[in-house]
């Protein structure tokens, strides 16, 4: 979020020089700009990156789950041959 934020305010200061050099830096046109890339910003991190963390979250979480049942199981082995 702190990323978009900055993209925003980036390319906000980009539109009001291009468009403060033409003498409209504080028009309504301007915040509707910045306000644009805020949405698109947010849409991005909401459908492409927050997914990605996700799925690796869980993938590290299930490489977990997996490694302690090749730990376990074979112990579980062991112990079945000694009841």
């Amino acid at each position: 979020q702190a990323q978009a934020d900055r993209r925003a305010q980036a390319g906000t200061r980009a539109a009001q020089e291009a468009l403060g050099s033409a003498g409209f830096g504080r028009s309504t046109a301007l915040g509707e700009r910045a306000q644009g890339i805020q949405n698109e910003q947010t849409e991005y991190l909401e459908t492409q990156v927050i997914p990605m963390i996700l799925q690796n979250e869980r993938a590290k979480q299930q490489q977990v789950y997996d490694n302690l049942a090749n730990l376990l199981n074979p112990l579980m082995q062991q112990q079945g041959y000694t009841d």
